[in-house]
């Protein structure tokens, strides 16, 4: 042991100095613009002028202000706002075509506390590209066609997104997805790659939607969890999985106030798939439409048109579901004694009462 210990104290000094030679640096409107830019007094007064000397490590704190500059974060560096609100990226007036992008982000960079005013049109431009490792956390994009694009693995969390077309596209992305806002758009949240080891996370994000609020066209094996979704397009949809490797599916809301003829809380059929612990309220067409292979247990429909569409149902557990209200409880099944048809007893599902809350209240027969 003793020769390789020569060795392991080289290492320790690399990754030791790589550490120490981290910089802090600056941007603000008042400062006087002077490279290296490490001080509030000598801020650069343009982000991607910092950007440029910065290296990989760097972190860059950005005071309040609108910034009117397209942004290409270098590998590894870190650009932190002042303040979601009051920490403004403004490109409307740079985007020159519909495949133009407010700020592209290299491998392991970070971006945090921003708005991000991409462009005038809700359909065209991209807000946010971002590649393997990094973090989007935190901030604000506003209307573009596709507000952020993520490849490999990243980390999406606590963003809010309006106005966009499409909220948060993962391509060949194994990223997790979690505790954002996106109201309106066509696609709010769609998965796509042609390889099944890919594990994309969706969790714990509220979605209000008159289109697709979670989508997975191919491949993956992704979890959609905790999530929470608003419909209001006649034809929209909670989630719908293309031919997928082992998708679960648990423990969310989808609901409708409105009657919606052609909606569908979730559409999850063919390869092995886990649909648990679902709540679907609402007029719409039909709340779930499971397939073969498919293990369906302890989900909820109220008031939809049809509670469960079953398409061959090969190999099919559907156990402890309660369906209450709907014009047709099932669709291609015959259900066991276990799945119910009898009033959830909600703690409120009732908008005009309060907070809605789908918890079962203490005497609930489904407990």
């Amino acid at each position: 042991l003793l020769f390789l210990l020569p060795f392991l104290f080289l290492v320790f000094n690399f990754s030791f100095s790589i550490e120490t030679l981290a910089t802090i640096r600056y941007v603000s409107k008042t400062g006087s613009s002077i490279p290296p830019y490490t001080s509030w007094a000598t801020a650069a007064d343009s982000i991607q002028k910092c950007i440029n000397i910065s290296q990989p490590g760097d972190t860059i704190y950005v005071a309040n202000g609108v910034y009117k500059e397209k942004i290409v974060l270098t590998a590894g560096v870190s650009l932190i706002g002042s303040g979601i609100d009051s920490c403004i990226i403004d490109t409307r007036a740079l985007i020159v075509s519909v495949l133009d992008n407010a700020i592209y982000m290299n491998q392991s960079s970070t971006l945090m506390n921003f708005t991000v005013l991409v462009y005038y049109d809700s359909t065209k431009a991209y807000g946010i590209k971002a590649v393997n490792n990094c973090k989007i956390k935190h901030n604000k994009i506003i209307r573009c066609g596709m507000a952020i694009v993520c490849y490999e693995f990243c980390e999406v969390e606590d963003n809010f997104i309006y106005s966009s077309d499409s909220g948060i596209y993962l391509s060949n992305s194994g990223a997790v997805v979690k505790r954002n806002v996106i109201v309106g758009g066509s696609w709010c949240i769609d998965m796509n790659t042609p390889y099944t080891y890919y594990t994309p996370i969706i969790d714990s994000n509220f979605i209000d939607t008159y289109g697709s609020a979670i989508s997975n066209s191919f491949g993956s094996k992704p979890t959609i969890r905790n999530n929470f979704i608003i419909l209001r397009g006649r034809s929209s949809g909670g989630f719908s999985n293309g031919y997928a490797d082992t998708t679960k599916v648990y423990n969310n809301v989808v609901i409708s106030f409105d009657s919606l003829e052609l909606a569908v809380g979730f559409y999850n059929s063919a390869l092995p798939h886990i649909t648990a612990n679902n709540v679907v309220y609402g007029k719409l067409n039909n709340a779930f439409t499971v397939s073969r292979y498919n293990k369906f247990v302890n989900n909820m429909a109220i008031n939809a048109q049809t509670g469960v569409i079953f398409g061959t149902p090969i190999q099919l557990i559907a156990k402890y579901n309660n369906l209450w209200k709907c014009g047709v409880n099932y669709i291609g099944f015959t259900p066991d004694s276990t799945n119910l048809s009898v009033d959830p007893m909600l703690v409120n599902d009732d908008p005009t009462q309060g907070e809605l809350d789908f918890h079962l209240q203490m005497f609930s027969p489904l407990i």
